[in-house]
């Protein structure tokens, strides 16, 4: 009776082990020697100059300057979408963060997003999320490690998560003062959005693939000549006015594209 017992609770842990492989917190699949790893790598730039918070300055509209601090957003439910339309999880969630990028050669480099354990084959787009997923946004970072990308950036009186921030400060008269404040924190499940980038990719057994991407943080803030987001009208918004969250998370659609 007792080694039966044994058996029993030994397949019942296989069962879990199966059931739970796509909703670990950092990796596709369990390993093995047909998976290989998928780096995305996101190279920052204002227009056509490398994007750099607090190094450099940059031209915008009516006549304006800025100064960044601080940009980054969230990707959610990535997948890989194979030939015949089938799609394979391989993140729940990442953050995409420019913090760190104060130099010319760290914007060069770029941010990297490595994801172990990709099934290997051959694939048509990668498939993602721009924001948390309604999913994700009702927990909170007590219910993850430090390391974790949802471990930061949440609203405790909005309950959620923040999508994007951008940071930084707006010369609004051209006298080099940069005296305006600019705080930009946006975030609600009805601004989650979605995006699909048509990319041929093959991941091969126990090697490296790389997928790069542009983000232009001018085309976040800037969507076609004379639309604009008006520093001089606002400079801070918190989600409180939903026509400029809107605004900003339908430019970070266009904004982030693939190589």
């Amino acid at each position: 009776m007792k080694k039966k017992l044994t058996i029993l609770f030994a397949l019942s842990g296989l069962v879990f082990l199966f059931a739970t492989c796509n909703r670990t917190e950092t990796d596709c699949c369990t390993p093995g020697d047909d998976t290989g790893t998928l780096e995305l790598r996101f190279k920052g730039v204002f227009d056509d100059a490398p994007l750099m918070m607090y190094a450099a300055s940059y031209p915008y509209e009516a006549g304006m300057s800025l100064r960044l601090q601080l940009f980054l957003f969230y990707l959610s439910d990535m997948n890989l979408v194979e030939k015949n339309g089938k799609s394979i999880k391989i993140k729940d969630i990442e953050v995409v963060n420019f913090a760190n990028i104060q130099s010319e050669v760290a914007a060069n480099e770029g941010v990297t997003i490595r994801i172990n354990n990709v099934p290997a084959g051959k694939y048509s787009a990668l498939k993602t999320g721009i924001g948390v997923s309604s999913e994700l946004n009702k927990t909170n970072p007590g219910n993850y490690s430090a390391k974790h990308p949802l471990s930061d950036n949440y609203w405790s009186a909005a309950m959620g998560y923040i999508f994007t921030k951008m940071e930084g400060n707006a010369d609004l008269d051209n006298n080099g003062s940069f005296e305006t404040k600019l705080t930009f924190h946006i975030g609600a499940n009805s601004l989650y959005r979605s995006k699909s980038f048509d990319k041929e990719l093959v991941i091969n057994a126990k090697e490296t693939t790389q997928l790069d991407f542009v983000v232009d943080l001018r085309k976040l803030l800037v969507a076609s000549e004379g639309n604009f987001l008006d520093f001089r009208k606002t400079s801070i918004d918190h989600t409180t006015n939903m026509e400029i969250a809107s605004f900003i998370m339908n430019n970070l659609v266009n904004a982030i594209e693939v190589k």
